[in-house]
């Protein structure tokens, strides 16, 4: 691609020269910058630089010289372990190559979880201790993974609650594993939840989740279904997730990724250029395929019905669409207040959307090479 030809050379004669930078905080750990002139394949400029991604030092990161906010649309995004996504919409890059492109990171994402165990009644204090602690390291399994993945979230537990009905728990487990078959509705599960639990504010039942927490029911009696998540029929995530007690680990990150909005990565093919080899992809352990790179791991946390790896990875790609979407948990919520707010589908993009798989491994990389 000319495109990519042009700005290697000009990368290379560059050599020692001066170079635009974004200015990072002291304590950003693990930092990976996108520089964008457009997310996509297509040249819709040949002088401008398309997707330039960086990693390295986190205190200040070269990124080589950008050209002006005027002349290309030009766009920074910072990912770090340990702040939230950042976006810098218009940098104010001009034709010098001495730019500095300060940023202001702040805290990671925290959500607030509560666990609602149904189960068997009249657990002893010692079961009860095994049952939380199992359930916190699920829930820094999941942490982890979208921590250590830059996605710039993290959960904490605000409540675990035991609600003792055995007749309504094994009633509740059986609808559980029909709606994970397929031959129930996520509605007849949520009706029977509201017997105990409040939902959507409701204030009748003796207990009310706070649908501004993510609200994850633990089922001890499933045994068919390992995890669901429940939206809305018009796909609104609600932070309703079903749990059978004791999932493989992976299974909460996994579901708390449909509530911020991710899919599956195993089961469409998301690359439109390529889906037509995904089954070369799916043979060595991912599916969609990109210039050459078989984009997803089994590993990934959106790989479904994994049950023999660990879901512990997540693209950057997948961690700017959990931390920006308009229909992810954090922005429905609020929790990201008067942060940049995008609406990027899976198989998107675009001048909004860096593509899913985009990840960000090594320092100084234009993608469209």
């Amino acid at each position: 691609m000319r495109l990519s030809i042009c700005f290697l050379l000009a990368f290379v004669t560059m050599g020692a020269r001066a170079a635009d930078s974004v200015s990072l905080a002291a304590d950003a750990d693990d930092p990976g910058v996108l520089v964008d002139a457009f997310y996509s394949d297509a040249p819709y400029n040949d002088s401008c630089a398309n997707d330039r991604k960086f990693a390295g030092p986190p205190t200040s990161l070269p990124i080589s010289n950008a050209k002006p906010d005027g002349e290309c649309r030009q766009e920074v995004v910072v990912f770090t372990t340990n702040k939230r996504v950042h976006v810098v919409e218009a940098p104010g890059f001009t034709t010098a190559d001495t730019d500095t492109v300060d940023t202001a990171l702040t805290a990671i994402v925290d959500l607030p979880v509560d666990f609602w165990y149904i189960g068997t009644p009249g657990l002893t204090p010692e079961q009860k201790s095994a049952i939380d602690q199992e359930l916190n390291d699920h829930l820094d399994d999941a942490s982890l993974a979208f921590e250590s993945s830059r996605a710039g979230i993290g959960f904490t537990k605000n409540s675990l609650t035991y609600i003792d009905d055995l007749s309504w728990a094994q009633e509740l487990a059986g609808i559980a594993d029909e709606v994970f078959l397929g031959v129930a509705s996520p509605e007849a599960f949520r009706e029977l939840i509201g017997k105990h639990i409040g939902l959507d504010g409701a204030t009748g039942p003796p207990h009310q989740a706070d649908p501004a927490h993510l609200n994850v029911f633990v089922l001890e009696f499933a045994s068919e279904a390992r995890g669901f998540h429940i939206s809305s029929e018009e796909g609104v995530p609600k932070g309703e997730i079903m749990m059978r007690y004791v999932p493989e680990l992976g299974t909460l990150a996994h579901e708390i990724g449909h509530a911020l909005s991710l899919d599956h990565v195993n089961f469409v093919g998301l690359d439109v250029v390529h889906r037509d080899i995904g089954e070369y992809c799916i043979a060595f352990g991912s599916f969609t395929y990109y210039k050459g790179v078989c984009d997803y791991e089994a590993g990934n946390v959106m790989w479904a019905g994994q049950v023999d790896a660990l879901r512990n990875t997540l693209t950057e790609g997948q961690g700017f669409r959990a931390s920006l979407n308009s229909l992810s948990f954090v922005n429905l919520h609020n929790y990201r207040p008067g942060d940049v707010v995008r609406n990027c589908a899976d198989w998107q993009y675009d001048e909004q959307c860096p593509y899913l798989a985009l990840q960000i491994e090594t320092a100084d990389q234009d993608i469209d090479q």
